[in-house]
C-alpha cells in the first residue's frame, strides 16, 4: 500500500498540471481489525486526476486499501476529493458507498450516518468508517468489521460539511434512475 499518484498525461510545465499539482491534498487512512495490528496508508488526492483522485476499500487487491473480511464488498466505498460551493477553492473529501452491506459513517460531534449503495457524503477530519454495517452471519452471530479513521492532512484546506447534511445520491445513481 502506499501513495496512489500518476501522471495526467499534461507536458510539465503547464500550467493546467500546475493548477493540478496545486489542488492536491494528503489524507491518511487508519484501518483496525479484531485480530490484526492497526494498518496506516497515506495518500495524495487530486481533484480531477484521474485515477490519482480516488482511494478505493474493499476486498478486491486491486483496491488501494484492501481489507478481507466477510459482508465487505469487492469494492465497498471509495473516497473522493471533490470541489463543491460557489468558491473555486472549496473541497471536500467524500465517500462514496458502493457496497452490499452499508458502511456507517461516525461523525466526530458523535453522529452516526448510515450510507447505503449509491449514495455519498461529506467525511469530515477524524471520521470513522464501520465496514461492513450490516454484520450478521446466517447463523445470527456478529461477523467481524473493519474500523477506518481518515485524517486529513490539513483540514483547513476543506469547506466545513453543512449542519445535518444528509447523505445524497451519487451521479451515477441519479442517472440509472432517470434512465428506468
Amino acid at each position: 500500500f502506499g501513495s496512489s499518484g500518476s501522471s495526467n498525461g499534461l507536458p510539465c510545465g503547464c500550467g493546467a498540471m500546475a493548477k493540478v499539482a496545486e489542488r492536491a491534498v494528503g489524507i491518511t487512512i487508519i484501518v483496525r481489525t479484531e485480530d490484526a495490528p492497526r494498518l496506516r496508508h497515506h495518500f495524495k488526492l487530486r481533484v480531477g486526476g484521474g485515477t490519482s483522485d480516488r482511494v478505493r476499500i474493499g476486498r478486491a487487491p486491486s483496491n488501494e486499501v484492501c481489507i478481507q473480511l466477510p459482508g465487505i464488498s469487492v469494492i465497498h466505498a471509495e473516497l473522493r476529493v471533490v470541489e463543491e460551493g460557489s468558491e473555486a477553492r472549496s473541497l471536500q473529501l467524500r465517500l462514496f458507498d458502493q457496497s452490499t452491506n452499508g458502511t456507517l459513517l461516525a461523525l466526530p460531534e458523535g453522529e452516526r450516518v448510515t450510507l447505503k449503495k449509491g449514495l455519498d457524503m461529506h467525511v469530515p477530519h477524524g471520521a470513522r468508517l464501520m465496514l461492513p454495517m450490516m454484520t450478521k452471519t446466517k447463523s445470527g452471530d456478529k461477523e467481524r468489521r473493519a474500523k477506518v479513521t481518515v485524517e486529513l492532512d490539513n483540514p483547513t484546506l476543506f469547506m466545513l460539511p453543512q449542519p445535518q447534511e444528509k447523505p445524497r445520491k451519487t451521479q451515477q445513481l441519479q442517472q440509472q434512475q432517470l434512465q428506468q
